[in-house]
């Protein structure tokens, strides 16, 4: 995938992608900002970042004062694998939110029939209307 790819799909900003797949985590102002792309970039590639993310923690950096401590910490941590894909059920699932939605789609369609018959015999004039004698 290229880099266009990846700022399109993930909606990460391109220097943000660029610096992480170059590894240059000094590029971000604080661990935290670090911490919330590599998040969001390692959901999106299915990869599992949790050894880098504990490592950015924001008090890493309250005591070195330096981008150093971050990048020493991504040097040392091994290539994040990807997540194994969880099968989910197919079919057969539950049917009861189906089945509520066909009640409830039910019960305000005749509520509307009812209504509409209801207001009809209401407002319909069943008594002949007489014409008015003209004045000519």
């Amino acid at each position: 995938m290229s880099i266009d790819d990846a700022v399109i799909r993930s909606k990460i900003p391109r220097p943000a992608i660029e610096a992480m797949e170059a590894g240059d985590l000094g590029y971000f102002t604080s661990p935290l900002y670090a911490r919330s792309f590599l998040k969001q970039y390692g959901e999106f590639l299915e990869l599992d970042l949790s050894d880098w993310l504990d490592g950015l923690l924001p008090t890493s950096m309250i005591e070195s004062n330096s981008s150093d401590s971050i990048i020493r910490i991504s040097e040392a941590l091994p290539f994040p694998q990807k997540k194994e894909q969880v099968q989910k059920p197919t079919g057969g699932g539950n049917i009861m939110p189906t089945i509520w939605l066909i009640v409830i789609t039910a019960a305000i369609v005749w509520g509307g029939i009812w209504l509409y018959n209801d207001l009809n015999k209401k407002y319909s004039d069943t008594t002949p209307v007489s014409p008015t004698p003209s004045g000519n």
